[in-house]
């Protein structure tokens, strides 16, 4: 009994490290959205909800075509 719990304590304490250190493995959720003034938003710059860091900017640059919010801001969360 005492080898079965020793085992699963070193799985468990491998898997948590692996966890750590390569991150959860999982889809990550792309946003697109569109601004009329996008001034001071960078690319890498995080999103934060609530004040809790959920993503980050992937992308900002400009669509003239869209003429009332022409910034457009792609999100990764």
């Amino acid at each position: 009994m005492r080898k079965i719990v020793l085992i699963l304590i070193i799985v468990f304490g491998l898997a948590c490290i692996f966890l750590v250190i390569k991150g959860p493995s999982g889809s990550r959720l792309e946003l697109t959205t569109y601004f009329a003034d996008a001034q001071g938003l960078r690319r890498g710059a995080p999103v934060r909800l609530a004040g809790v860091n959920v993503g980050s900017i992937s992308d900002v640059r400009v669509r003239p075509d869209l003429r009332d919010n022409p910034a457009e801001v792609k999100l990764a969360l």
